[in-house]
């Protein structure tokens, strides 16, 4: 056996007996775990912990509706466990607003307004529990 084969021999049963930072349990992506519309907590600590827990809870209806403006509310998004009541998320410029117990009937009436922001000025804002905000 030549002398770079050995140093190779020696490095590849190095790395196998050293596992690198990459194969640490620690440093792995663990899946995020999915959660059941029963065992999701109401309120939270940020926006980011709204939406992550948002994004990985089964519920029995999802509804999203993005448009193509610069200014004012740019996407919207509905989430509900019961068909009845649910979360609204808005993205407005560069801010995000989270509300609970917003109704169906009031998401059906925001996505077919002419104007989302003067729908949203006139019938949510100020009128249902603010969850959550970007400062």
């Amino acid at each position: 056996m030549n002398f770079y084969k050995l140093i190779k021999a020696a490095g590849i049963l190095f790395l196998l007996s050293h596992p690198t930072i990459a194969q640490d349990p620690q440093n792995m992506k663990v899946e995020s775990q999915v959660l059941d519309c029963g065992e999701m907590k109401t309120s939270f600590a940020d926006i980011k912990e709204a939406k992550e827990t948002l994004e990985k809870t089964v519920f029995a209806f999802t509804q999203e509706l993005k448009t193509t403006k610069r200014n004012g509310i740019k996407e919207v998004y509905y989430y509900s466990c019961d068909n009845e009541t649910g979360f609204l998320l808005i993205k407005v410029d560069d801010r995000e607003i989270v509300y609970r117990d917003y109704p169906r009937f009031q998401w059906k009436l925001l996505i077919e307004a002419t104007d989302l922001d003067d729908f949203y000025d006139k019938n949510v804002r100020g009128k249902y529990m603010l969850v959550v905000r970007d400062q």
